[in-house]
Protein backbone atom coordinates (compact mmCIF):
# COMPACT_ATOMS: atom_id res chain seq x y z
CA UNK A 1 0.00 0.00 0.00
CA UNK A 2 1.43 3.46 -1.31
CA UNK A 3 1.69 6.57 0.92
CA UNK A 4 -1.75 7.75 -1.20
CA UNK A 5 -3.87 4.41 -0.59
CA UNK A 6 -2.68 5.25 3.08
CA UNK A 7 -4.43 8.54 3.32
CA UNK A 8 -7.29 6.86 1.64
CA UNK A 9 -7.87 4.11 4.28
CA UNK A 10 -7.38 6.93 6.88
CA UNK A 11 -10.02 9.14 5.81
CA UNK A 12 -12.55 5.90 5.51
CA UNK A 13 -11.54 4.55 9.06
CA UNK A 14 -12.52 8.83 10.09
CA UNK A 15 -15.77 8.74 8.06
CA UNK A 16 -16.89 5.09 9.65
CA UNK A 17 -16.14 6.05 12.90
CA UNK A 18 -18.61 8.95 12.85
CA UNK A 19 -21.20 6.99 11.47
CA UNK A 20 -20.87 8.27 7.89
CA UNK A 21 -22.25 11.48 9.55
CA UNK A 22 -20.86 14.79 7.58
CA UNK A 23 -18.76 16.61 10.27
CA UNK A 24 -19.58 20.53 9.97
CA UNK A 25 -16.81 22.34 12.46
CA UNK A 26 -15.73 25.07 10.12
CA UNK A 27 -15.86 27.82 12.83
CA UNK A 28 -12.98 25.65 14.74
CA UNK A 29 -9.87 24.98 12.97
CA UNK A 30 -7.88 22.21 13.39
CA UNK A 31 -4.03 23.25 15.03
CA UNK A 32 -1.57 20.99 14.82
CA UNK A 33 1.94 21.79 16.38
CA UNK A 34 5.04 20.47 14.67
CA UNK A 35 8.71 20.21 15.84
CA UNK A 36 11.50 18.39 14.58
CA UNK A 37 14.76 17.37 15.37
CA UNK A 38 17.86 17.53 12.26
CA UNK A 39 21.21 17.76 11.10
CA UNK A 40 21.74 21.00 9.96
CA UNK A 41 19.74 24.64 10.24
CA UNK A 42 18.38 25.12 6.84
CA UNK A 43 16.44 23.44 4.25
CA UNK A 44 17.99 21.12 2.50
CA UNK A 45 19.62 19.52 5.67
CA UNK A 46 19.01 15.97 7.40
CA UNK A 47 16.15 15.44 9.94
CA UNK A 48 16.09 13.00 12.19
CA UNK A 49 12.60 13.48 13.86
CA UNK A 50 9.42 14.61 13.81
CA UNK A 51 7.19 15.17 16.28
CA UNK A 52 3.71 16.52 15.85
CA UNK A 53 0.75 17.08 17.87
CA UNK A 54 -2.87 17.81 17.81
CA UNK A 55 -4.04 20.80 20.37
CA UNK A 56 -6.98 23.13 21.45
CA UNK A 57 -6.69 26.62 22.14
CA UNK A 58 -9.01 27.82 24.43
CA UNK A 59 -10.10 31.09 26.34
CA UNK A 60 -11.86 28.57 28.96
CA UNK A 61 -8.87 26.88 30.00
CA UNK A 62 -10.34 23.39 28.68
CA UNK A 63 -8.01 20.38 27.56
CA UNK A 64 -5.17 21.30 25.60
CA UNK A 65 -3.04 18.35 24.06
CA UNK A 66 -4.72 16.12 21.69
CA UNK A 67 -3.52 12.91 19.56
CA UNK A 68 0.35 12.81 18.44
CA UNK A 69 2.84 11.15 16.85
CA UNK A 70 6.54 10.78 16.48
CA UNK A 71 8.81 9.26 13.99
CA UNK A 72 12.24 9.05 13.94
CA UNK A 73 14.30 9.47 10.64
CA UNK A 74 17.00 7.46 8.82
CA UNK A 75 20.17 9.70 8.36
CA UNK A 76 21.78 7.52 6.18
CA UNK A 77 18.32 7.72 4.21
CA UNK A 78 18.52 11.34 4.08
CA UNK A 79 21.64 11.64 2.69
CA UNK A 80 20.91 9.33 0.13
CA UNK A 81 17.83 11.93 -1.14
CA UNK A 82 20.86 14.45 -1.18
CA UNK A 83 19.72 16.13 2.61
CA UNK A 84 22.90 17.36 4.17
CA UNK A 85 24.78 16.30 7.31
CA UNK A 86 26.19 19.64 8.30
CA UNK A 87 29.31 19.43 10.38
CA UNK A 88 28.41 21.75 13.39
CA UNK A 89 25.40 20.38 14.29
CA UNK A 90 26.13 16.73 13.81
CA UNK A 91 29.40 17.86 16.33
CA UNK A 92 26.65 19.01 18.50
CA UNK A 93 25.11 15.60 18.69
CA UNK A 94 28.04 13.52 19.19
CA UNK A 95 28.77 15.92 22.36
CA UNK A 96 24.90 14.58 23.76
CA UNK A 97 25.71 11.19 22.68
CA UNK A 98 28.89 11.24 25.24
CA UNK A 99 26.55 12.14 27.57
CA UNK A 100 24.80 8.64 27.34
CA UNK A 101 22.21 10.42 25.19
CA UNK A 102 20.98 8.35 22.10
CA UNK A 103 21.83 10.44 19.00
CA UNK A 104 18.04 10.36 16.67
CA UNK A 105 18.42 9.24 13.34
CA UNK A 106 21.25 6.76 13.96
CA UNK A 107 19.03 3.97 15.97
CA UNK A 108 17.46 0.61 14.73
CA UNK A 109 13.98 2.31 14.90
CA UNK A 110 14.77 5.33 12.14
CA UNK A 111 12.13 5.07 9.46
CA UNK A 112 13.62 5.74 5.48
CA UNK A 113 12.81 9.45 5.38
CA UNK A 114 10.17 8.74 2.33
CA UNK A 115 7.76 6.40 4.93
CA UNK A 116 8.71 8.94 7.46
CA UNK A 117 6.80 11.72 5.83
CA UNK A 118 4.18 9.51 4.55
CA UNK A 119 3.88 9.26 8.68
CA UNK A 120 3.10 12.56 8.97
CA UNK A 121 0.74 12.90 5.72
CA UNK A 122 -1.87 10.61 7.66
CA UNK A 123 -1.78 12.36 10.32
CA UNK A 124 -3.09 15.28 8.69
CA UNK A 125 -5.50 13.31 6.32
CA UNK A 126 -8.25 13.46 7.51
CA UNK A 127 -9.07 17.84 7.58
CA UNK A 128 -13.22 17.03 8.35
CA UNK A 129 -14.07 19.51 6.12
CA UNK A 130 -12.23 22.16 8.49
CA UNK A 131 -9.16 24.64 8.12
CA UNK A 132 -5.70 23.31 9.65
CA UNK A 133 -3.36 26.03 10.97
CA UNK A 134 0.25 24.22 11.55
CA UNK A 135 2.50 25.94 14.23
CA UNK A 136 6.00 25.61 14.67
CA UNK A 137 8.27 27.51 17.16
CA UNK A 138 10.25 30.01 14.69
CA UNK A 139 8.56 29.17 11.04
CA UNK A 140 12.51 30.16 8.87
CA UNK A 141 13.39 26.69 10.65
CA UNK A 142 10.99 23.94 10.49
CA UNK A 143 8.77 24.89 7.64
CA UNK A 144 11.69 25.40 5.14
CA UNK A 145 13.79 22.20 6.14
CA UNK A 146 10.28 19.79 5.96
CA UNK A 147 9.53 21.15 2.63
CA UNK A 148 12.50 20.75 0.96
CA UNK A 149 11.70 17.20 2.28
CA UNK A 150 9.20 16.29 0.98
CA UNK A 151 10.15 17.81 -2.18
CA UNK A 152 13.32 15.98 -2.69
CA UNK A 153 11.09 12.55 -2.15
CA UNK A 154 8.20 13.99 -4.53
CA UNK A 155 5.51 13.96 -2.02
CA UNK A 156 3.12 16.89 -1.60
CA UNK A 157 3.24 18.82 1.78
CA UNK A 158 -0.04 17.95 3.12
CA UNK A 159 -0.93 22.05 4.60
CA UNK A 160 -0.88 25.12 2.48
CA UNK A 161 1.49 28.13 2.56
CA UNK A 162 -1.57 30.04 4.33
CA UNK A 163 -2.18 28.04 6.97
CA UNK A 164 1.16 28.23 8.47
CA UNK A 165 1.74 30.22 11.88
CA UNK A 166 5.02 30.75 13.90
CA UNK A 167 3.99 30.04 17.56
CA UNK A 168 7.01 32.02 18.80
CA UNK A 169 5.32 35.53 17.56
CA UNK A 170 2.36 34.71 18.73
CA UNK A 171 3.91 33.91 22.42
CA UNK A 172 5.77 37.59 22.00
CA UNK A 173 2.65 39.51 21.69
CA UNK A 174 2.78 42.26 24.14
CA UNK A 175 -0.14 41.14 26.39
CA UNK A 176 1.00 37.30 26.56
CA UNK A 177 2.72 36.86 29.80
CA UNK A 178 5.99 35.38 29.07
CA UNK A 179 7.12 31.83 29.33
CA UNK A 180 10.72 30.11 30.03
CA UNK A 181 10.70 27.84 26.93
CA UNK A 182 14.11 26.05 28.19
CA UNK A 183 12.75 25.86 31.64
CA UNK A 184 9.53 24.56 30.33
CA UNK A 185 11.16 21.47 27.95
CA UNK A 186 13.78 20.54 30.75
CA UNK A 187 14.36 17.06 30.92
CA UNK A 188 13.28 16.43 27.38
CA UNK A 189 14.58 19.38 25.18
CA UNK A 190 15.42 18.09 22.08
CA UNK A 191 12.98 15.24 21.77
CA UNK A 192 10.17 16.47 18.54
CA UNK A 193 7.22 15.06 20.36
CA UNK A 194 8.10 16.22 24.13
CA UNK A 195 8.96 19.89 22.17
CA UNK A 196 6.28 19.79 20.25
CA UNK A 197 3.72 19.40 23.63
CA UNK A 198 5.88 21.65 25.59
CA UNK A 199 5.18 24.64 23.01
CA UNK A 200 1.59 23.50 22.34
CA UNK A 201 0.94 24.31 26.41
CA UNK A 202 2.48 27.41 25.85
CA UNK A 203 1.03 28.69 22.94
CA UNK A 204 -2.63 27.48 24.57
CA UNK A 205 -1.62 29.56 27.80
CA UNK A 206 -0.87 32.25 25.51
CA UNK A 207 -4.52 31.99 23.99
CA UNK A 208 -6.09 32.21 27.07
CA UNK A 209 -4.25 34.94 28.30
CA UNK A 210 -5.91 36.84 26.12
CA UNK A 211 -9.62 36.39 27.93
CA UNK A 212 -8.39 38.37 30.51
CA UNK A 213 -7.10 41.48 28.75
CA UNK A 214 -9.07 44.62 28.42
CA UNK A 215 -7.88 45.66 25.54
CA UNK A 216 -8.88 42.58 23.72
CA UNK A 217 -12.80 43.27 22.32
CA UNK A 218 -15.08 40.44 21.50
CA UNK A 219 -14.66 40.65 17.63
CA UNK A 220 -10.77 40.56 17.87
CA UNK A 221 -11.19 37.19 20.28
CA UNK A 222 -13.34 35.72 17.47
CA UNK A 223 -11.07 36.51 14.69
CA UNK A 224 -8.41 34.64 16.56
CA UNK A 225 -10.66 31.82 17.01
CA UNK A 226 -11.04 31.37 13.97
CA UNK A 227 -7.30 31.14 12.86
CA UNK A 228 -7.38 35.12 11.66
CA UNK A 229 -5.05 38.06 12.47
CA UNK A 230 -6.51 39.94 15.83
CA UNK A 231 -6.81 43.39 13.50
CA UNK A 232 -9.51 44.58 15.43
CA UNK A 233 -7.75 44.56 19.04
CA UNK A 234 -6.62 48.28 19.84
CA UNK A 235 -2.77 48.39 20.57
CA UNK A 236 -1.97 48.16 24.51
CA UNK A 237 -1.34 51.51 26.18
CA UNK A 238 2.52 51.96 26.63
Amino acid sequence: MNCDEHERAAVEQRNGDSGGAEIKEEAVPRHVMVDIESLGRRAGCAITQIGLVEFFPSLTGERCLGAGMCVEVSAKDCARFGLALEAETLGWWIDRARDGREVPGFTREASPLDQALCEVRRFFAVRDDRPVLVWCRGASFDFPILKEAFRVTGQEVPWRYHEERCARTFCALPWVPQVDHEERAAGVAHDALADAKAQAMELCEAWRAMAVDEFIDEMALSNAATGGILSKAPLPSP
